[in-house]
């Protein structure tokens, strides 16, 4: 295995604030799980990834995924624990959660954790409205 740190193995945080309360122990791991993806002190890495906007956000999109939504999936033991993998989906509509609840879906279901990233051709912001 790389160098991406397993679940069990995190040094989890003392829990601050109200939204450390909202998230249960392996959730508050996993996100922790990601901090070696930002180099130094720096606030975010090379890809525009924040764990502190992650961590803020992250009850919000997790409600979404298990109340909202509903999400069920399988296959999860087919995502290589590192190295690249492509996720392809097929978005519809005009925002997009479905990106967001596969973020929070491999992030739950990947040990160590693994961040989906999203991939936009440059032309997508130019398309008329």
């Amino acid at each position: 295995m790389g160098c991406d740190p397993r679940v069990a193995e995190v040094e989890l945080p003392a829990a601050t604030g109200w939204i450390d309360r909202l998230l249960g122990e392996s959730d508050r791991r996993r996100l922790a799980a990601l901090g070696h993806l930002v180099d130094g002190e720096a606030p975010y890495d090379r890809y525009g990834f924040s764990p502190d906007t992650a961590r803020i956000s992250f009850p919000f999109f997790l409600a979404l995924y298990r109340w909202y939504f509903r999400v069920r999936s399988h296959g999860h033991e087919h995502l290589p624990a590192e190295g690249p993998v492509v996720l392809a989906a097929n978005h519809g509509g005009l925002l997009p959660f479905d990106g967001a609840m596969t973020v929070v879906d491999v992030l739950l279901h990947t040990d160590p954790p693994r961040l989906p990233r999203a991939i936009v051709d440059r032309w997508a912001g130019a398309l008329p409205s």
